[in-house]
């Protein structure tokens, strides 16, 4: 082999050892139900009436190369819930504004929607939440958030077990599910708390997947 091959071989190598991990790791690394419609890119470009920081809509990339564009900000692709006969809804976590206070949150957004914004509404992103007011740093919120089957009935759902501070200081535990019904999402805390440690379970086999979570200040 020639030095000039050698080198073209490396090149090949390399490309597409930083091609795979993008390709493998949006399954790997989240509930996926259907591969087409997993995103591979998300576009964020600049460019806005208020000046050259200002940032468009986020579009999303995905697989079977279609895009999505939606208004909601610093995007990163977190699971996906299987709806019947249409395209998935996918769970991202995002801003609903660019370059603002608003903390991070998790959207529900249909794949093949013709527009999404943060009008339509958000829940907690996983770990903690504290207020804004230098007085009082104490979290207020305190949760870890799993999608994927990953209660008893083996549903996908989106699941979140968290603790909020109450006006006296107490921690009020609570599971919050959502899940698909019908052609829509429905979200309700359960009565009878399921165990942490079944989800947990689920977790390391592969069945359910856990979001990483952040810490984050109350914009």
């Amino acid at each position: 082999m020639t030095m000039t091959s050698l080198h073209s071989a490396l090149r090949l190598v390399a490309t597409m050892s930083a091609l795979w991990p993008l390709r493998a790791s949006a399954q790997g690394r989240h509930f996926v139900v259907d591969s087409a419609w997993v995103p591979l890119r998300i576009e964020r470009p600049k460019g806005g009436v208020a000046g050259a920081d200002d940032q468009g809509p986020n579009v999303l990339h995905c697989r079977n190369r279609k895009t999505l564009v939606v208004q909601l900000f610093d995007l990163t692709f977190l699971g996906q819930l299987p709806r019947p006969h249409r395209a998935p809804f996918l769970i991202l976590g995002a801003r609903g504004c660019h370059s603002c206070d608003i903390e991070t949150q998790v959207y529900v957004v249909p794949a093949d929607t013709q527009s999404f914004d943060a009008q339509h509404g958000g829940w907690y992103y996983p770990g903690s939440l504290r207020p804004a007011e230098p007085t009082d740093t104490t979290p207020f919120y305190r949760g870890r958030m799993f999608v994927g089957r990953c209660l008893a009935d083996a549903q996908p759902v989106v699941v979140w077990f968290q603790q909020e501070r109450d006006s006296t200081g107490h921690w009020v535990q609570g599971v919050y599910r959502l899940r698909v019904v019908g052609d829509s999402v429905h979200g309700e805390f359960l009565g009878e708390h399921p165990p942490l440690g079944a989800t947990v379970r689920a977790a390391r086999t592969g069945t359910c997947r856990e979001v990483p979570g952040i810490d984050q200040t109350q914009g």
